[in-house]
């Protein structure tokens, strides 16, 4: 595991193995040592997901049947991080083919031009 902020191994980070079978249910957890490693014990050959806790910040990877290893990049986080801004916001609206229903979904585009990166996290990091 990498600190992309930094360039160096990311350790004492929270890692935490979730089965995806019947819902979300975390199965394993470990510690990533000084190097960025760390081990997990899969108990199934079912899909898993990989959580790692970084600065507060969670990142995840898909972990399938027979995958041996899960390597994930992780950034320092902060409430606000200069180079992040919203791009751009679109709006659909629909209706069905009976006119009976209306579907509105809004699409909020963020650009994260950070140097070093950084994740931009908080109990409400963006404001729409």
């Amino acid at each position: 595991m990498t600190n992309k902020t930094t360039g160096k191994p990311s350790s004492g980070d929270t890692v935490t193995l979730i089965r995806l079978a019947q819902g979300m249910q975390e199965s394993t957890h470990t510690t990533t040592d000084a190097h960025g490693h760390y081990t997990l014990e899969v108990p199934d050959n079912g899909l898993h997901l990989v959580r790692v806790t970084h600065d507060s910040a969670n990142y995840f990877r898909p972990a399938p049947s027979g995958t041996t290893t899960v390597d994930l990049d992780v950034y320092n986080a902060a409430a606000k991080v200069k180079g992040v801004s919203r791009e751009a916001q679109v709006m659909r609206i629909e209706t069905d083919a009976g006119g009976s229903a209306l579907r509105v979904v809004e699409h909020f585009f963020v650009k994260n031009d950070s140097n070093p990166p950084m994740t931009q996290f908080s109990k409400e990091p963006f404001d729409f």
